[in-house]
């Protein structure tokens, strides 16, 4: 955070119409020059322009993301996330999996799973999704939810930013200003918004475009990091979510099992 967004900080308490411009500046939100509408698909995996919110990228991979994660909540060792392991991650040993069963469970991560994955990168044949949290500087709560890619990288597909008790003002505030920062990720799905007036809640939430279906060429734009064997097959097949599981079945340690759904 620089000097300008620490005295934001400070004097928040003091002035209220500062309240703003500190919800902006937690969202990371800032100018950014727009790719042309106009690209032909065989360029857009090559010239594309990454998501980047709350000081990481949509596509990034999880272990160059610097923030404190919770603690995952971890609960008794379940036999459905040990057969998951076993089946769909060939290169885990028993004592890995004994470690990775009870984050699958409840489908989350936290540092030490970040850790692990620094250190290993085993194989996976089958689509799953682990989500962490973490506290902004100023109190925000934040999850992501991150998936496996091809080079046996777990990369970042969603970023959720959840406000409360955000006035009216703030919020139409803070909407346009994503907006005018990132035209078009509302229409194109990227982007999601959600209020809540009653309670003064607001949530933000950045989804990777690996997993929108699309008709056109638009989300494409936006791309970012990663997945890249999934964009090849998107671009020349229009695979939409429910299927891409049946890339990461594609690979060579995989091809023995059925991953078909």
């Amino acid at each position: 955070m620089n000097n300008f967004d620490k005295q934001f900080v400070l004097l928040v308490s003091l002035c209220v119409w500062l309240t703003t411009p500190l919800v902006m500046a937690e969202a990371g939100v800032s100018d950014s020059k727009e790719m042309p509408a106009e690209e032909s698909r065989e360029t857009l995996s090559k010239n594309r322009k990454p998501v980047c919110f709350a000081d990481m990228c949509l596509g990034q991979a999880i272990q160059t993301v610097i923030v404190k994660w919770k603690p995952g909540r971890m609960i008794a060792t379940s036999v459905p996330a040990k057969l998951f392991l076993s089946k769909y991650a060939l290169d885990l040993t028993s004592e890995e999996i004994e470690f990775l069963a009870p984050y699958f469970d409840v489908g989350g991560f936290d540092e030490k799973v970040v850790e692990f994955f620094k250190k290993r990168k085993p194989v996976f044949c089958q689509d799953t999704g682990l989500v962490g949290e973490f506290v902004s500087p100023s109190g925000y709560p934040t999850k992501v939810t991150i998936r496996y890619d091809l080079d046996q990288t777990w990369r970042i597909t969603t970023i959720t930013r959840y406000y409360k008790q955000v006035s009216q003002q703030e919020q139409a505030s803070l909407i346009a200003q994503l907006q005018k920062t990132y035209p078009g990720l509302l229409e194109e799905g990227v982007l999601r918004i959600s209020q809540f007036k009653t309670l003064g809640d607001f949530v933000i939430t950045f989804l990777h475009p690996v997993w929108l279906p699309s008709d056109g060429p638009g989300p494409y734009l936006r791309w970012g990091e990663g997945f890249e064997s999934i964009l090849e097959e998107q671009l020349h097949m229009r695979i939409h979510n429910e299927r891409l599981g049946t890339v990461i079945g594609k690979q060579e340690k995989c091809k023995k099992e059925t991953l078909l759904h």
